[in-house]
């Protein structure tokens, strides 16, 4: 839906070709593609995958905002927890199927560790 590519920042590009978009940009009509049916959950593994970090940027923003404003919860698998730290609710260290620690924004000691975590 249009109504849903505006909303990701990708409706003056609604009749383009996806492989004519820069890699940003096809990330955002895939966030658009995921969010048209109005999903109670997403779940999203590395979704800024090199993509460069002005348009990562953008994409957490966006679903930073519709976690907010629309409820959605979203589960992002990601390495990269250094550069979007400040989005984040919860973080869960899971290493090799085990979780290894848990740490809540609310949390005295908040801080975010550099590896491989799943947050929420």
């Amino acid at each position: 839906s249009r109504e849903i590519l505006d909303l990701v920042g990708m409706g003056n590009y609604a009749d383009r070709i996806i492989n004519e978009l820069s890699g940003g940009q096809q990330q955002k009509v895939m966030l658009a593609k995921a969010l048209v049916s109005e999903p109670r959950i997403i779940i999203l593994d590395e979704p800024v995958s090199g993509v460069d970090i002005k348009s990562s940027k953008e994409v957490y923003d966006i679903l930073h905002n519709m976690n907010k404003e629309k409820g959605l919860a979203v589960l992002i698998i990601t390495h990269e927890l250094d550069k979007f730290s400040k989005y984040l609710n919860n973080v869960f260290n899971i290493d090799a199927g085990i979780l290894n620690n848990a740490f809540m924004r609310n949390d005295v000691n908040w801080t975010v560790p550099g590896y491989d975590c799943i947050s929420v």
